[in-house]
């Protein structure tokens, strides 16, 4: 039983060793953009959510989406790579409708910090296919003219980008 757990806890701490990010990128090709991956062309066939991987699987999908990052985001990476799925990491913003301010200077702080943690955490897990930044953040009254909002999305995704180049 103890060389049971043993091997399990060295598969476990050596595949995370060995994990690398795989490179994402968009390029033209043949005038038109692709997705690629690991210099291949990648076409999302996909699902929201996180479960029945199995299943998505079988049905001959690739990749998921989220909408958070948490306490079992590795866990769900581990998981989805374990599938040979991709995943594209929300990062949850907060909504206009719900109250949420972006003149407010702590509500950018703590938003900004919180994305640099999650990137910085997970970009270079294997599964990463690219980072989801806020899910209808701008739905409310003059959501989409929110100039605030949209400088806060465009400031964030050049954090994102200056921290994870590969995705």
């Amino acid at each position: 039983m103890v060389r049971l757990i043993l091997c399990s806890w060295f598969l476990t701490f050596a595949s995370t060793l060995s994990a690398a990010p795989v490179p994402v990128s968009l390029e033209e090709v043949a005038g038109t953009w692709k997705l690629m991956r690991e210099g291949k062309p990648y076409l999302i066939k996909g699902a929201g959510g996180s479960v029945k991987l199995d299943l998505l699987k079988q049905c001959g999908g690739n990749s998921i989406r989220t909408w958070g990052v948490d306490a079992k985001t590795k866990e769900l990476l581990d998981t989805a790579h374990s599938h040979g799925l991709t995943v594209t990491v929300g990062i949850w913003l907060a909504h206009l409708n719900r109250g949420a301010n972006y003149e407010d200077a702590e509500l950018i702080e703590r938003q900004t910090d919180e994305v640099r943690r999650a990137v910085e955490k997970y970009k270079d897990h294997p599964a990463v296919l690219a980072w989801g930044l806020g899910n209808e953040m701008e739905v409310g009254e003059n959501g989409d003219t929110n100039v605030a909002l949209w400088r806060h999305i465009n400031d964030l995704a050049k954090l994102v980008k200056q921290i994870d180049p590969h995705h």
